[in-house]
């Protein structure tokens, strides 16, 4: 198996997230079967951990680092309206017991360059065999998915594979028509009639093992139904005790 590296922004405990998001109480004393593929050896202990990872895959400026971000409610990771930030594995970690975390992962975007693209896929694919879940990041105010479509049809080539993906449509918020006068945290009446549209739309493309869920990294607006799918789609994997 390939030698992979992580690299560690946040350590703190499963109760950061559960407070801002309740539906991660799920993973309290929760714990994964004790198989190297979960196994992790930090360099500075040597010390043995096992972790639930969550991988967020997806192009570059989709929002996976502030996706992250949002779900802890602080800006560990660097994000950027402009340049690609992440270039390696960096995670958040969330003690669940003495052994076990709770890993946020995110990546390198697809879609800057053929080059970039090669070496990126590549490295989803060499992390998709250490994940648990996989949370596939698109932007609800973009028309061209077919990067995308030939990046999970690449990732994802078995169908075990795809059981592991939820689909995020982030940006919601930014779905048409968007008014100079809007504040809300949600998105209008209006913006939800394109925003069942798009999921439609998206449900025929990928046809997706699990339910696409949209939301907005920005308002948050969405980020607890994703939580919940997090949690729903890790109670389906074998691996996984939950108490």
């Amino acid at each position: 198996m390939t030698q992979i590296t992580k690299y560690i922004h946040h350590q703190g405990d499963i109760n950061d997230i559960v407070q801002r998001y309740s539906a991660f109480e799920a993973f309290n004393n929760s714990t994964i079967q004790q198989l190297d593929k979960f196994k992790w050896i930090h360099q500075a202990t040597g010390k043995e951990h096992y972790h639930v990872l969550i991988s967020f895959f997806g192009k570059s400026g989709y929002g996976k680092s502030s996706t992250v971000n949002a779900f802890l409610g602080q800006d560990i990771l660097k994000t950027s309206d402009v340049e690609a930030c992440t270039r390696r594995c960096d995670c958040l970690n969330f003690q669940i017991l003495s052994d076990y975390y709770l890993s946020f992962a995110d990546y390198p975007g697809i879609g800057e360059s053929e080059y970039r693209d090669k070496e990126y896929l590549k490295m989803y694919q060499d992390f998709l065999v250490y994940s648990n879940i996989v949370v596939y990041v698109l932007r609800a105010d973009m028309r061209d998915y077919s990067i995308d479509e030939l990046a999970y049809s690449t990732i994802f080539a078995k169908d075990s594979d795809k059981q592991k993906v939820i689909f995020a449509v982030n940006c919601c918020d930014k779905v048409e028509p968007i008014h100079r006068a809007w504040r809300e945290s949600y998105p209008s009446p209006e913006q939800m009639i394109n925003i069942d549209q798009k999921i439609a739309t998206l449900n025929t493309i990928f046809k997706p093992k699990n339910k696409i869920i949209p939301y907005s990294a920005n308002t948050s607006w969405g980020l607890a139904n994703l939580a919940k799918e997090i949690v729903n789609v890790a109670k389906k994997t074998e691996y996984i005790q939950f108490w």
